[in-house]
């Protein structure tokens, strides 16, 4: 008797599975089961068809694409453009000359302003040229080891009453434009027949003859040896 209702239990649990899944599915596809092909099977499975049917097209679930990239976000720090090594900022030897006669030179007296080739002030007259407009003395070299090459003039200062004074001016190159920043007096009266810079020291030869004259730059300024 007690096998008989466990029986009896256990085919109603099976058909109630049978029912329910005959509710979800009449078709029987998603169970591979046999399609119920009854009455009621068929009105199931035209109900679950045509709700199918109703439900809006917008409720099928989708992948939203990710949003264009916007602009980034400012962090506070100002936008620094990292400067490119500085390149040789070289005169030719005529354009060097051309500079030489505009720039204003200073000296222990004052300063100088060049009108081809001649300044003057109170007592002194002082020339970069001679009478064929020849100048007196230029040459060029990286004295301040910057990687563009400077300029330096020999100045001849006339004064009255007083022996002829000659002095060399320090012109530095930056970006292409010289500037006079030191000048010193050389010693003798006769003047220089050519100079020639080395690396951080300029050396004159004398008209006159005797040792030549070498003359340093460090720090800014040169020395007479």
């Amino acid at each position: 008797m007690t096998r008989q209702l466990l029986l009896a239990c256990a085919l109603c649990v099976l058909t109630s599975c049978e029912d329910a899944k005959r509710m979800i599915d009449p078709t029987g596809k998603a169970y591979k089961a046999i399609p119920d092909t009854s009455a009621k099977g068929k009105k199931q499975a035209e109900e679950k068809k045509a709700a199918d049917a109703k439900k809006p097209a917008d409720n099928k679930t989708t992948t939203p694409s990710a949003p264009a990239p916007g602009p980034a976000a400012p962090t506070g720090m100002r936008e620094t453009t990292v400067q490119p090594a500085a390149h040789r900022q070289d005169l030719t030897a005529a354009q060097a000359w051309i500079q030489a006669q505009d720039v204003r030179y200073q000296d222990g007296a004052g300063s100088l302003d060049f009108k081809k080739g001649v300044a003057r002030r109170p007592g002194q007259v002082a020339s970069l040229v001679d009478s064929k407009g020849t100048p007196w003395g230029i040459a060029q070299g990286d004295l301040d080891m910057d990687g563009s090459d400077d300029v330096v003039v020999v100045i001849r200062m006339d004064g009255r009453n007083a022996p002829v004074v000659w002095k060399l001016a320090l012109l530095r190159n930056q970006n292409g434009r010289l500037f006079n920043n030191h000048t010193v007096t050389l010693p003798g009266t006769e003047g220089f027949a050519s100079l020639a810079v080395t690396g951080n020291a300029v050396t004159l030869i004398p008209l006159a003859g005797g040792a030549n004259v070498h003359v340093n730059y460090s720090g800014g300024s040169f020395r007479v040896e």
